[in-house]
């Protein structure tokens, strides 16, 4: 939960229930050391909470209590349960591919889904499978309060912020087939307690394969791009004054300012009085925002081919300037580039293509998903990295190439 906060009601759900169980069974005072598990995790966010003004709490409070965006329309709402919980939803294929349920088959995917779970309770019920009976009603329990999350999400729907619903969905189908299974093995004490092993070990594996073959394509580290665009840019920065207050503002279109991000921390590991604009003050820390009027200087962080505008923008003064790609990857990129613009609209998805150049998130993050080979195309464009320059300007002064 402290990594996303769109895990807390689930999570909130969850402890709620463990928590009664464990009351029941094993009394209060079996809660000492959970309690003190609980509290030690919970120390950092408290004492930030405590010790600055608006703590990272109550930014999280007001962000989600008094949105400024408007929330998701419930037609979408119902269509993005339909496509997480569904037999052969994204939690079966991975990130990064065109499932079956972003198509019509969604609705016969998301009736199967229920069908089957009414299925399984009915048989638990029936033949009294207890244990994993309640185990599907612990699930379907947090179906509903997914329901309830995804109806409240507002501003632009990003996938990537209900990946705990694959979660959810994935346990809730192999806790059904697991029922399924159960009911027709033997039923006699000692064979259960085998048929026990063998279902849970027989599901393991499966799932186990599968979640390995879907994922092993897509996985890489993308922070060694970055930490080197940084570790090549911040010498050359680093020849500024210290004496001075700087904000640093992002122009990226690719890495979600993951390399501005990065420079402000190594400018500050090094010494230098460096800022944010307020509204990073959930990511950066509030400590670390300003507004123009309260600094010196401001340091343009610019990420991808705007580079060209911006260092003939006569407003900008040229700090530093790092590509991590050599000639071959250049050109290779150069070529990506074409072929995803090609793709975009053969897809009919042109209004997508100023994405491409402007700041913003992720086009991996669009929705609905890319065609998988235009989002192929994306990242092997971002694992070649992108050209970044930094240019300093007064405060207040307007710059035409990133207005």
């Amino acid at each position: 939960m402290q990594c996303h906060a769109g895990y807390a009601i689930l999570v909130a759900a969850g402890l709620a229930v463990v928590g009664w169980k464990w009351i029941r069974t094993r009394g209060w005072k079996s809660l000492v050391w959970p309690l003190a598990t609980l509290v030690v995790v919970w120390v950092p966010p408290l004492v930030d909470q405590w010790r600055r003004q608006p703590g990272n709490l109550s930014i999280l409070w007001q962000h989600f209590g008094s949105p400024s965006e408007p929330r998701l329309p419930l037609a979408d709402a119902v269509r993005v349960m339909a496509t997480q919980f569904n037999l052969l939803g994204p939690w079966l294929w991975g990130p990064g591919a065109t499932h079956p349920a972003e198509s019509w088959f969604r609705w016969i995917g998301f009736i199967g889904f229920l069908a089957l779970v009414g299925l399984a309770y009915a048989t638990a019920r029936r033949r009294g499978i207890r244990s994993e009976g309640r185990l599907l009603a612990l699930l379907m329990g947090g179906f509903v309060v997914a329901a309830i999350s995804i109806s409240r999400l507002f501003g632009p729907y990003f996938e990537y912020t209900i990946r705990w619903a694959w979660i959810l969905a994935g346990l809730t189908l192999l806790t059904c087939l697991t029922i399924l299974a159960r009911a027709r093995l033997p039923r006699s004490d000692d064979e259960r307690s085998r048929s026990r092993l063998v279902v849970a070990g027989a599901v393991l594996l499966v799932a186990s394969i599968w979640s390995s073959v879907a994922t092993a394509a897509d996985a890489h580290v993308p922070g060694p791009t970055d930490s080197t665009i940084v570790g090549g840019l911040a010498p050359q920065v680093a020849v500024l004054p210290k004496d001075s207050t700087y904000l640093v503002r992002f122009w990226d279109p690719y890495t979600l300012n993951a390399t501005g991000f990065g420079l402000v921390l190594e400018l500050e590991r090094r010494g230098y009085t460096v800022r944010v604009d307020p509204s990073f003050a959930a990511a950066a820390l509030p400590h670390r925002t300003a507004t123009e009027a309260e600094v010196d200087q401001v340091l343009w962080v610019v990420v991808g081919p705007r580079n060209i505008q911006a260092a003939a923008d006569s407003t900008l003064e040229p700090v530093g300037y790092f590509d991590p790609r050599d000639a071959g990857e250049r050109q290779e990129a150069e070529a990506l580039l074409g072929e995803i613009e090609n793709g975009l609209r053969d897809a009919g998805r042109d209004e997508l293509i100023p994405n491409l150049t402007s700041p913003g998130a992720s086009l991996l993050f669009a929705e609905p998903p890319l065609p998988d080979k235009v989002a192929d195309e994306l990242r092997a464009m971002y694992r070649l990295g992108q050209p970044v320059g930094v240019y300093l300007v007064s405060p207040g002064v307007s710059v035409p190439s990133l207005g």
